[in-house]
């Protein structure tokens, strides 16, 4: 027989926390995921249990009650008891980017940058508690641990073992690292991305595809990469070292680069970028990152055809329709104006600055179905003129990823829809729109006559999708007519 001591703790992960103002009171729904090798048991926020089926990745959502503190607690336990305790303390201020009132309650979002934010535990010592993936936070040993936004372990105590020996015990935990980086189909030469690494004793040394980075040792290191592609398909392996030279590296990312073929059409997807939100009066900051944004986008292959482009003008229709700052970031403001520049989508985001860096989120909405389509954000410790350029380059390109230009094939025609050849790995999202095209040879060429017909994707498989016909054109949809994403 075999045995196994498990000594490890539940790794805790805040994925979302939104945060309602509803009968006077504020509440926060709270969406996790707990992993655990050997299986997560039991759940509590705010010592309530929390009913969870048992398993080795939990995924949870539950609605708190926020107490004058604006702080709850969170407990994870495993099948072996180890568990996992903090408490996390929120910001209930006005969201970057997805403020607005729906259903007749006003929401915001604290963001947690989609890192894991706690991890503590009741059996280990130190070294065996330092997967704490907040940005900062303390673990204390047996009793229980919290951890918050800007706490930090002071390096060089507590670091004993649990016998209560003074002899410093061998960090022998590896980093923990997260990346916004997935597998995609791209048409841009470059790809961009975010690494964020994290380790109780220092990251000391970040890599990407062997390649070394240029970063100073630090707890937590967030790096912004720009990569350049070949054509066909590019592996991606991200890799970080602590002081103590443990290291973690990511599972490999395919990005396949492809050429795009599909003639050029002005029926293109069309957009208007609203002023950013601002929550620091520096009118002139966000005027530059508004143009440079703009200017990011014009690089080819490029994605939208923007239908205004006078900041001006954009501020007279807000003026006229009395939206303020602090309506910028709500899909609401954003449809209303997207209407009345006849904009199938609306960009509408928001800039925060702060000594330390600068952060600037952006969505795109769809004006006819309201369905928020895209959500990126880039930050940045260094706010000089060149790298703000190169972070809305950058930003661009993020869009561009998530909301990407597909061609594909019509497969089977069903009812008043069809089925394509293409599907999630090619990038298709719900409530895109399709334009379609048919090839007519003519000698030795091949045309691609457009049909004027416009369909919206209903339902997306990993390699197929299935759209209905929005918008009739001159001729019936048939088998192998070709698509592209409008």
């Amino acid at each position: 027989m075999k045995l196994m001591l498990d000594l490890r703790p539940p790794v805790l992960y805040l994925d979302d926390i939104r945060i309602q103002k509803r009968d006077g009171r504020n509440s926060a729904i709270v969406t996790g995921t707990i992993t655990d090798d050997h299986g997560v048991q039991r759940l509590s926020i705010n010592d309530t249990e929390i009913p969870i089926t048992p398993g080795k990745e939990v995924k949870f959502q539950h609605e708190i009650v926020l107490t004058d503190g604006h702080t709850f607690s969170l407990r994870a336990v495993d099948v072996a008891g180890n568990e996992t305790r903090g408490e996390e303390s929120l910001d209930v201020k006005a969201s970057l980017w997805r403020g607005g009132i729906w259903d007749g309650h006003t929401r915001h979002m604290h963001r947690t940058k989609g890192a894991p934010v706690m991890v503590a535990a009741g059996k280990l010592d130190r070294a065996g508690v330092r997967r704490l993936l907040a940005a900062g936070g303390t673990t204390t040993q047996p009793s229980p641990a919290g951890a918050s936004h800007g706490g930090t372990e002071n390096p060089g105590k507590g670091s004993g073992v649990a016998s209560g020996s003074h002899e410093t015990a061998r960090d022998t935990i590896p980093p923990v690292i997260y990346t916004d980086l997935k597998s995609a189909i791209v048409h841009d030469t470059n790809i961009f991305f975010g690494i964020h690494a994290h380790d109780d004793n220092g990251i000391a040394r970040l890599f990407v595809n062997q390649q070394p980075l240029d970063i100073r040792t630090a707890k937590h290191v967030f790096f912004n990469h720009l990569l350049t592609l070949n054509e066909g398909e590019n592996t991606v392996v991200v890799k970080a070292v602590d002081r103590e030279g443990n290291e973690t590296e990511l599972a490999p990312v395919k990005i396949t680069k492809k050429a795009f073929y599909l003639l050029e059409t002005e029926a293109r997807y069309t957009v208007a970028l609203l002023p950013f939100r601002t929550f620091e009066e520096d009118q002139a900051l966000t005027e530059t990152l508004y143009s440079l944004l703009l200017r990011a986008f014009d690089e080819e292959p490029k994605r939208f055809n923007f239908v205004e482009r006078d900041l001006t003008k954009l501020e007279e229709i807000l003026r006229e329709q009395k939206i303020a700052n602090t309506e910028l970031t709500s899909p609401d403001a954003a449809i209303k104006v997207g209407k009345i520049r006849a904009a199938d989508g609306m960009l509408f985001g928001a800039v925060e600055e702060d000594s330390r860096g600068i952060s600037v989120t952006l969505r795109l909405v769809d004006t006819e179905t309201t369905q928020v389509l895209v959500n990126v954000d880039v930050y940045d410790e260094d706010k000089n003129a060149q790298n703000l350029a190169w972070l809305m380059h950058g930003l661009s390109l993020k869009v561009k990823r998530q909301y990407p230009l597909v061609q594909g094939g019509v497969i089977r025609i069903a009812g008043n829809g069809f089925h394509v050849d293409a599907g999630a790995t090619s990038g298709m999202l719900v409530g895109m729109k399709l334009l379609m095209f048919r090839e007519v040879p003519v000698g030795n060429l091949a045309l691609k006559e457009p049909l004027y017909s416009v369909a919206r994707i209903v339902q997306v498989q990993p390699d197929t999708s299935f759209a209905r016909i929005s918008t009739k054109g001159i001729k019936t949809i048939k088998k192998k007519d070709l698509v592209i994403t409008k």
